[in-house]
């Protein structure tokens, strides 16, 4: 298990191997940046 920290201090622990919900999760986590830029 790793660690992730996420901004408002919220820790994501992503599980070595590719999980379901990791590819939703990176693609908000990059829609949430582009809208800060």
């Amino acid at each position: 298990m790793v660690g992730l920290w996420v901004g408002r201090g919220i820790c994501v622990e992503i599980a070595v191997g590719t999980s379901w919900w990791v590819i939703p999760l990176i693609i908000i986590i990059m829609k949430s940046l582009e809208r800060r830029i």
